[in-house]
């Protein structure tokens, strides 16, 4: 007998549906607020300040490393040039 992968991948035997009754079973205004909050930062809409603000940084931090002559080395540079590939990617699709 084969099990389908969806069983095993996404429901994990009824795990993913337990977890979920528990976690939404749980309110409270703080809580509430905090979930709603952090709903609104995962929103696809801020991907793009978030990937311009991750872009900032990375070029703040490379500069920074290589006038402290600590940094800017090209494995560095190709570790953020694959990050940035990696979010377009995901921001196009």
């Amino acid at each position: 007998m084969t099990l389908p992968v969806k069983e095993i991948f996404y429901d994990w035997f009824g795990a993913n549906a337990w977890l979920f009754e528990k976690i939404n079973a749980v309110h409270g205004d703080f809580y509430d607020r905090a979930m709603l909050l952090l709903s609104d930062i995962g929103d696809h809409h801020h991907f793009m300040p978030y990937l311009i603000a991750l872009a900032a940084w990375s070029a703040l931090g490379l500069g920074i490393g290589k006038v402290r002559g600590k940094g800017g080395a090209r494995h560095y540079i190709a570790a953020w040039l694959g990050v940035f590939a990696v979010l377009a990617a995901g921001y196009a699709a």
